[in-house]
């Protein structure tokens, strides 16, 4: 499973993000690593770096498309590692939120999947997302519910080879502010 940590950089916190990937790749996760080539934190100002700016966002967004799972360090707010998590959220794949202290801003809670305050917390969500416990993809647009039915669904036995037909039904509805799917 690949993940990539992010978070605040120009804040403070670029400390704080390699320190989890430090850990992440010693539970035996394989981290993508957005400061390997470019650790751009010296920078104090970016109003006279356009270049530098649209190459750090292409980077970054090429990178997130790259990993299963982002991990959003919340604790400082960075409006970076907030599109960033919007962005991955809506590819339907999953945000896990993780803060040691307060957070104060609702916006990296609401597109994650589950809020972690520890490491434990952290590890186990990423083993629930392995092993496919949790399937959400955040739902900004309004609350609703809805089925899906597949009748006379055409299967193919992978042993023998032979067809076989089945009724495929599946729910979908807004809990706290996530889609939850069931199949």
């Amino acid at each position: 499973m690949k993940v990539i940590v992010c978070g605040s950089v120009g804040y403070g916190g670029i400390e704080k993000i390699k320190k989890l990937q430090e850990f992440l790749m010693k539970e035996g996760y394989d981290v993508i690593d957005q400061f390997e080539k470019a650790d751009y934190s010296y920078v104090d100002d970016f109003r006279d770096k356009m270049e530098l700016c649209e190459k750090i966002v292409k980077t970054d967004m090429r990178l997130i498309e790259e990993a299963d799972v982002l991990i959003l360090i919340s604790d400082i707010s960075s409006f970076g590692s907030a599109i960033e998590a919007y962005r991955f959220s809506m590819s339907g794949k999953p945000v896990i939120t993780y803060a040691e202290s307060k957070v104060r801003s609702p916006w990296s809670l609401f597109f994650a999947q589950k809020v972690c305050k520890n490491v434990d917390e952290l590890i186990e969500a990423l083993r629930d997302f392995e092993f496919g416990k949790i399937k959400v993809i955040p739902n900004v647009y309004g609350d609703h519910e809805a089925e899906f039915i597949y009748e006379n669904f055409k299967c193919v036995c992978p042993v023998t080879g032979e067809e076989d037909r089945q009724r495929l039904q599946s729910g979908i509805s807004l809990i706290s502010g996530l889609l939850n799917t069931n199949v």
